[in-house]
């Protein structure tokens, strides 16, 4: 996991812990945890973020967008969250439904010392600009 200054996830800073562009890990400053990522995704399944959780447990919210512009009709996006390499967020967006009505914000709870997962999936063949941000407050256990 990237921590302040770790050089991982955004080359990280060390001085004024400022955002610095995409990353596949989550930054931890204080209480909060944080994560930025974007691509453009074709017909694929493609990791924005994995990491593995610390002595904390992170109520974490994840915020997924797409561009829907040039989106084949019937066509599927979305993301899947993975923990302990279990499914427990499967989050599909397409086919017929409205694609500019989709929940943008899905809460989890993130245990201490879980191996997360978070991606992206299209079953579209042009490619499609997507991104993912987790934000969280942390809580430190005693160990």
């Amino acid at each position: 996991m990237a921590l302040l200054g770790g050089g991982v996830g955004g080359a990280g800073n060390p001085v004024g812990g400022s955002f610095t562009g995409p990353a596949e890990s989550l930054e931890i400053i204080g209480n909060h945890a944080y994560g930025y990522n974007s691509a453009n995704i074709g017909q694929e399944t493609l990791t924005a973020f994995e990491f593995t959780s610390g002595n904390y447990y992170n109520v974490a919210h994840i915020f997924f967008n797409f561009n829907a512009d040039g989106f084949s009709s019937g066509a599927k996006i979305g993301f899947q969250v993975t923990m302990n390499n279990s499914l427990i967020v499967n989050a599909i967006y397409g086919g017929d439904q409205d694609r500019t009505q989709f929940p943008q914000d899905t809460q989890i709870l993130i245990p201490p010392y879980t191996k997360m997962n978070m991606s992206w999936f299209n079953d579209d063949s042009s490619g499609i600009a997507v991104t993912l941000g987790v934000v969280g407050r942390i809580y430190r256990t005693r160990d």
